[in-house]
């Protein structure tokens, strides 16, 4: 992101992955918030985070990213159920302690 930005100024606008719930390889939580910190600090114009389903996650999540002075736009990553086959192999890949896979 900083080659990008150094090179090109605000030509591109980019945008980093959040996680409310936690990346699955993160050490922490409060880890997790520093990573995206830096990403931000290094040129991101927007966060779209990961699928979740569990909405009072994602507003505390929000409140976090906002008292680490995070202030960019934040999108939230809402993945429609279209079928279950669809929704099972992308809930797979989650963190089995996320709530993303205790929908049903």
């Amino acid at each position: 992101m900083r080659y990008i930005k150094d090179k090109h100024g605000d030509f591109f606008g980019i945008a980093v992955a959040g996680y409310p719930e936690g990346h699955i390889d993160a050490v922490s939580y409060e880890e997790d918030l520093q990573h995206l910190k830096e990403k931000v600090e290094a040129g991101a114009d927007v966060i779209v985070t990961q699928l979740f389903y569990d909405a009072d996650n994602f507003i505390k999540w929000c409140a976090d990213v906002r008292a680490a002075g995070i202030t960019i736009p934040i999108l939230p990553g809402i993945m429609p159920i279209n079928n279950y086959g669809s929704w099972k192999r992308m809930t797979d890949m989650c963190d089995p302690s996320s709530s993303c896979i205790h929908i049903l």
